[in-house]
């Protein structure tokens, strides 16, 4: 049997939901400390092709 806040922790790891909606809904929201999504369908090209332009617009 698994409880619901391990479960959101389940769908966090895999990227499904974000570690903020998880914790919205989580019956003791420190049981997702140290939660890490793992990427998923991650294309490292394309990030880094965009990483440049994130850094300027995220600067201004």
């Amino acid at each position: 049997m698994h409880t619901l806040d391990q479960d959101l922790k389940r769908l966090v790891e895999e990227g499904t939901i974000s570690r903020q909606v998880a914790t919205a809904y989580a019956v003791d929201p420190s049981s997702l400390e140290g939660v890490r999504m793992r990427a998923r369908d991650f294309d490292a090209e394309a990030w880094s092709s965009n990483a440049d332009s994130w850094q300027l617009t995220r600067g201004q």
